[in-house]
């Protein structure tokens, strides 16, 4: 069989899996169904092994550091399919086109990954796979969405230092800017904490809202974020469970933001834009979205100031 059958045949598989899963066991405990999961391919491993042991096959096992090496990867599978099984389990349950989407955007950023450990700067096309994966994501993460969500969390990205809002903190700025003139969502939220020379950007941000339109009393400022996982856990102080929210952001940013509000048992709706993409941030987030499968929670960081 040629490369390209053995992937026709995962690709069944692996649709055949996530149907089931998206319809029988989106209530059960995400740990649990990796065990079970896992548990079968190890068997299944061990019995496929043991055949061709029998039949005379060469079986060529790992040496030296490659052992260590191969069992690493398993650890991170084992946070990779956590993280899967959760995101058919938590609040909201994504649905079947949102993760599925999402997962299929992997050999996008790990090609990105893989050219940033070469230090070998990525291709054109490499780059615009990136984008066009990041922008799918935003399209299927909207599909069946509510017409009109009570909250928007608006994302920082950064200011000069003078404190000037730098042009990508703008763009998503206007994004929700837009939202919110066309009524889809009734409150933007600002979270982030950056002090340049005693400007805070969160205040910034405010001004520059209510500067394009936006009634300050449909503001909502609390400066206590430091990274996006410390922004969505500040925000999250502010709702109640039946509040839908949507995230403003650049495109790139959109598959991180998702997961780190899945990991706390929200599915929001996402809105992007491609303005004033820096191509280094395109590199970095590959590794910053590995951080979050790591480390949802933990790596939040919320400044009580």
């Amino acid at each position: 069989m040629t490369s390209t059958q053995y992937a026709l045949i995962a690709l069944f598989f692996y649709a055949i899996s996530n149907i089931t899963i998206d319809r029988y066991f989106s209530h059960v405990e995400p740990l649990v169904s990796v065990f079970i999961y896992c548990g079968v391919i190890a068997l299944m491993s061990a019995a496929a092994l043991t055949v061709k042991y029998k039949n005379g096959s060469t079986i060529v096992l790992p040496t030296g550091y490659l052992w260590l090496t191969i069992v690493l990867c398993g650890v991170g599978c084992f946070f990779a399919e956590g993280a899967f099984f959760s995101a058919y389990n938590v609040g909201g349950r994504g649905s079947l086109t949102q993760i599925t989407t999402i997962v299929a955007t992997m050999p996008v950023f790990a090609t990105l990954m893989k050219s940033l450990i070469d230090l070998k700067w990525p291709s054109l096309t490499q780059l615009t796979g990136c984008l066009l994966a990041t922008a799918a994501v935003y399209l299927v993460t909207n599909q069946g969405g509510p017409t009109k969500t009570d909250i928007g969390l608006v994302f920082g990205y950064g200011q000069s230092t003078d404190g000037e809002l730098l042009p990508q903190t703008k763009a998503r700025c206007d994004v929700a800017v837009s939202a919110y003139e066309k009524g889809t969502v009734g409150k933007l939220a600002v979270t982030c904490y950056v002090d340049s020379n005693g400007i805070r950007m969160g205040k910034k941000m405010r001004e520059y809202l209510i500067a394009r339109g936006v009634p300050e009393e449909k503001i909502l400022l609390d400066e206590c974020g430091m990274n996006t996982a410390g922004e969505i856990d500040t925000l999250l102080r502010h709702v109640s469970p039946s509040d839908t929210i949507v995230g403003f952001s650049s495109y790139y940013h959109l598959p991180r933001i998702w997961f780190l509000f899945a990991s706390r048992g929200w599915n929001v709706s996402l809105n992007g834009t491609v303005k004033a993409t820096n191509p280094s941030d395109l590199l970095w987030e590959p590794l910053k979205i590995l951080n979050a499968l790591c480390r949802p929670k933990s790596w939040s960081k919320v400044t009580h100031k």
